[in-house]
């Protein structure tokens, strides 16, 4: 059975390692680990196993793996998914072996009395947990100054997130999932409020005033940051040209393009490609 080291990951001062958000289709095999890992779904569905717990995953669902538990996975068709893992020192274990997840919680000053292996977000913090996960990436890859606080930061808000109950009396507040799962099945398409509205069998006007008064953005905002942070990634990871990740990201015209990556970023696409030669 293969077994993944965090000396692989981690060094004397990064603590938090965030892997590229990464497709699957292909299952994975059992294998172990000397560190906590947390896996993210960002989106499809498959079946996790952890020991000998079976789980059944999809968007939005987080999984917790303690060191020296056995884990698989398998893919229903592409996984999308993402990899925080986190050192044992981070939460002053004396033995890598025996870091629990719990340890993480108690360093970052939750109660530890609800944990859990499984968690699955409402489609209301899905859209603040892949923000979330996407930044903390970007802090790992970066490594600017006060990286290690504000991953440290991000990784409390995730939990945050995860641990927080989803009261009844919300709940019509909420849209289902469909409606999330839909827009980012479409992201890079011109895809009009008219269609996604049409597609989930709502007015246009009413699912407009809803959605931004659940996620506190309209439907035009969304789309565009999930558009910037793919296109942030394709800059960064690819030798495409700018006028390439522009229409890769659904955007026709260039020029707006531009305006909104400034906007959004506070910096130009050659600016933040720069950065990180």
């Amino acid at each position: 059975m293969k077994k993944f080291y965090g000396k692989d990951y981690f060094d004397s001062e990064l603590l938090i390692f965030l892997d590229k958000k990464h497709a699957r289709i292909n299952d994975c095999a059992p294998h172990t680990h000397d560190f906590i890992e947390m896996v993210y779904i960002y989106d499809g569905k498959g079946v996790h196993k952890i020991d000998d717990e079976v789980y059944e995953v999809g968007k939005g669902s987080v999984l917790v793996i303690d060191s020296g538990r056995v884990h698989s996975f398998t893919c229903h068709g592409e996984m999308v998914m993402i990899n925080i893992l986190i050192s044992p020192r981070f939460a002053s274990c004396s033995s890598e072996a025996s870091a629990t997840f719990a340890d993480v919680v108690r360093t970052l000053g939750f109660d530890q009395s609800s944990l859990s292996t499984f968690y699955q977000l409402s489609t209301f913090d899905i859209i603040s947990a892949e923000r979330i996960c996407d930044s903390m990436r970007d802090e790992v890859k970066n490594r600017d100054f006060g990286y290690k606080d504000i991953l440290s930061s991000y990784l409390r808000v995730l939990i945050s997130l995860m641990l927080r109950g989803r009261a009844q009396k919300d709940e019509k507040k909420k849209l289902p999932s469909e409606v999330i799962e839909y827009i980012d099945a479409n992201l890079y398409k011109s895809v009009t409020i008219e269609e996604i509205a049409s597609a989930n069998f709502y007015n246009p006007a009413y699912l407009s005033r809803r959605f931004k008064e659940c996620y506190g953005m309209s439907i035009k905002d969304y789309i565009d940051e999930k558009r910037i942070n793919k296109a942030i990634s394709l800059l960064l990871e690819t030798s495409m040209s700018i006028a390439e990740i522009a229409a890769q990201v659904g955007y026709t015209n260039k020029n707006r393009f531009y305006k909104v990556f400034e906007y959004i970023t506070g910096k130009s696409p050659a600016e933040v490609r720069k950065n990180i030669k």
